[in-house]
């Protein structure tokens, strides 16, 4: 498996966190005797494991981490508040949107509030756009606040 497949399955803020942890057992683990092994069968995922491979030289695998650990940071984070969590296909469908428009090194920082009761809070590199249902109403409430309080028989 190559950089390019393992970034792929990176979907979320929460799966890089959880790779920069992996990352940091094997590192730990490349410079204690016999410990490698035992990090890689048990305590990774099996898509890191197949990244890592078979490859065991110290200078090589510190070489293949520190450029894993380059490209999580270079990845680029679209945050989204909803009013629900999404199923894992709704996200797929959301990042494979994103991902055609904004780029493949795209990943999801999700938030959930269910107070905001329906639509998606977008905030991408600075730009912040509130598509909630509780912002429409909160606007529909303001403007016609006369006509709602004072209703005309």
């Amino acid at each position: 498996m190559d950089i390019s497949q393992l970034l792929q399955s990176i979907k979320t803020v929460e799966d890089r966190n959880r790779l920069y942890f992996e990352i940091g057992l094997v590192s730990d683990a490349i410079y204690k005797g016999g410990e490698l092994e035992k990090v890689l069968d048990s305590k990774i995922s099996k898509t890191f494991a197949e990244y890592v491979g078979s490859e065991r030289s110290q200078e090589i695998l510190s070489r293949k981490l520190s450029e894993l650990k380059k490209s999580l940071d270079e990845l680029v984070v679209v945050k989204l508040t909803l009013a629900f969590e999404p199923s894992t296909s709704t996200i797929d469908k959301i990042l494979a949107f994103l991902r055609q428009n904004f780029g493949e090194q795209t990943i999801l920082e999700l938030r959930f509030e269910s107070k905001i009761l329906g639509g998606v809070i977008f905030e991408f590199k600075g730009l912040y756009k509130d598509y909630t249902l509780k912002s429409r109403l909160e606007e529909v409430f303001r403007t016609k606040r006369e006509e709602i309080l004072n209703p005309k028989h």
